[in-house]
């Protein structure tokens, strides 16, 4: 199961594949019962504006993390690794409302899957599908929105 900083598509095919491979290797293990599961961040929600709310919310969380070094890795590979440096010198300083600006569209939408409950599952699968095995979703915040979170379970169950 990865870290949420660890699940974009091509860090994913790039360097978990290739690890674990390696570590299978290394111990004589077969990968076939391997289960793979991307814990990743998604926005989604039941319209635009709760994407977008979603988006905000997790864009906080991601200059947190990478304000550490050790997920700096994955801004590395995806070409932004000044971004992490940047970020630890914002929480060295405490200005940790300043975070979410370091993160830019480009860099989230590398980092994080997003549309509404409705159009969620064609991008998660075109994302991860024959990437992982699995991907973990939020409980929605509002109960009243678990029938949309369980459609979405469902279409990936189908696909």
């Amino acid at each position: 199961m990865t870290h949420p900083s660890n699940t974009n598509p091509r860090y994913l095919r790039e360097f978990i594949h290739p690890n674990l491979a390696h570590g299978a290797r290394r111990c004589g293990r077969d990968l076939a019962g391997l289960e793979r599961i991307a814990s990743t961040f998604v926005a989604t929600g039941i319209d635009d504006e709760s994407v977008a709310r979603e988006r905000q919310q997790l864009r906080h969380y991601l200059g947190f993390v990478f304000s550490t070094r050790q997920y700096w890795p994955t801004l590395e590979l995806l070409g932004w690794p000044d971004v992490g440096p940047t970020l630890l010198e914002i929480a060295r300083a405490g200005q940790w409302e300043k975070m979410p600006e370091v993160i830019g569209d480009d860099l989230f939408e590398a980092l994080v899957p997003c549309a509404p409950y409705a159009d969620i599952a064609p991008v998660l699968l075109e994302w991860y599908g024959g990437l992982v095995d699995a991907v973990t979703l939020r409980m929605p915040s509002d109960p009243a929105n678990d029938p949309d979170l369980a459609a979405v379970i469902e279409q990936l169950r189908a696909a």
